[in-house]
């Protein structure tokens, strides 16, 4: 993470699918993730609404 970062990269870490993990990831710095915890795969009428919704983040 800290290598990626100072040579200005971001980081994705694939395979995502427990609250510990991505609490983990984002402890460390993690700039995204994705897996089934995040969700499960869409259709592209789907990820079209769900991208278009506003979410609240989580602190």
């Amino acid at each position: 993470m800290q290598l990626a970062h100072e040579l200005g990269l971001k980081v994705v870490a694939e395979g995502t699918e427990e609250a510990d993990c991505l609490a983990f990831l984002r402890r460390i710095g993690c700039d995204y993730a994705h897996g089934y915890f995040i969700s499960r795969p869409l259709t592209a009428e789907d990820l079209a609404e769900k991208v278009s919704t506003p979410v609240a983040r989580a602190a």
